[in-house]
């Protein structure tokens, strides 16, 4: 360890030199963090061949083309794949320059140190790069496959088409093809937050200042919580497409995941074209249908454990991690300073 904090003119940076037991702390974390990188990454390329369920739903979505309201959202999803790929390799080599900057400038580390945590942080970039992307993946999927159910729905207005009730069937096999594509994801989603709660437990036990590794530690943890955030946050839009009641999402654009099925339901009441008897009934089985039904998008273990998203329970997770458990580390390096 001391080698790493030496310069190049082999002067001694004492400020910067680990606890002793931090070589086995690394030796024994990071390896076992890297397993798990490549675990998840080699189950992600899995589930992205012609066997994965993704790939499946989009050729699904490309051999049903040839309905002029849905082509549109098919092209611009299969765009969007080549896309998200590459704004992520964008991403991981900005994330290196920054975290280059804080060791150089913030915490004053040697070169070799520079160099070493640039090489560990790099041991994470499959979660950058193959895991985050899937994740995003599967919420475009799912918010195309959305938006294609909406605009049919619309059209069968237009079109004074008395398929109401065959709406309501394909209602339920929407909810079960996108609870199909997030319970396969399951941990995944966990999996984005590791590398920096990773090294916030190593600061935390191996920095020579303990004041110092906790505000790291900190520093890490609360930017985990920001990186699962940017995963929960999309994922909740997939929960207000299905049940948001906002008026503005009840009118119909060319956009993305701006509509939402309650809301274009309820749009279509006041606007009903068909007025035979047996039309207004199904119409009125779908609206109670739709409106009496709550989606969410659901996470974890099938049959141990799974965590619904739904906005509100992304709110409640950013009030938790975001503003309560800074408020907790805070108030115990206080009453620790007092006490010591």
């Amino acid at each position: 360890m001391q080698w790493l904090n030496r310069d190049i003119y082999g002067t001694l940076y004492c400020n910067t030199v680990l606890r002793p037991f931090a070589l086995w702390a690394y030796l024994t974390v990071l390896p076992a963090a890297w397993v798990l990188m490549i675990y998840t990454s080699q189950k992600v390329r899995r589930m992205s061949t012609t066997k994965g369920l993704i790939y499946e739903k989009t050729k699904a979505m490309i051999d049903e083309q040839g309905e002029e309201e849905c082509d549109d959202l098919v092209h611009a999803f299969l765009g969007d794949i080549s896309v998200t790929q590459k704004k992520h390799y964008y991403y991981l080599m900005v994330f290196q320059a920054v975290m280059l900057l804080i060791d150089i400038f913030l915490l004053g580390l040697t070169v070799r140190n520079v160099v070493a945590y640039q090489v560990v942080w790099l041991g994470f970039a499959m979660s950058f790069l193959q895991v985050r992307p899937y994740i995003i993946l599967c919420v475009l999927l799912s918010e195309t496959m959305i938006d294609r159910f909406i605009r049919r729905l619309i059209a069968c207005n237009e079109t004074k088409s008395s398929l109401w009730l065959q709406m309501v069937k394909e209602h339920n096999e929407l909810e079960l093809d996108i609870s199909g594509i997030w319970i396969r994801v399951n941990l995944l989603v966990f999996v984005p937050p590791i590398p920096f709660l990773t090294f916030a437990v190593l600061h935390l036990v191996t920095d020579p200042n303990f004041k110092a590794g906790c505000v790291t530690a900190l520093f890490l943890a609360i930017t985990a919580g920001s990186a699962f955030m940017s995963l929960l946050i999309p994922i909740a839009r997939i929960s207000s497409m299905f049940c948001s009641t906002a008026a503005y999402k009840g009118k119909p654009t060319d956009k993305r995941g701006r509509m939402s099925i309650r809301a274009v339901t309820r749009s279509l009441a006041g606007a009903l074209r068909s007025s035979k008897p047996g039309d207004v009934q199904d119409f009125g089985v779908l609206l109670e249908y739709v409106q009496g039904h709550q989606f969410g998008v659901p996470v974890g273990l099938p049959g141990v454990f799974l965590f619904i998203i739904t906005k509100r329970s992304v709110a409640s997770f950013f009030f938790s991690f975001m503003v309560k458990f800074p408020i907790l580390i805070s108030a115990f390096l206080a009453l620790r300073n007092s006490f010591l």
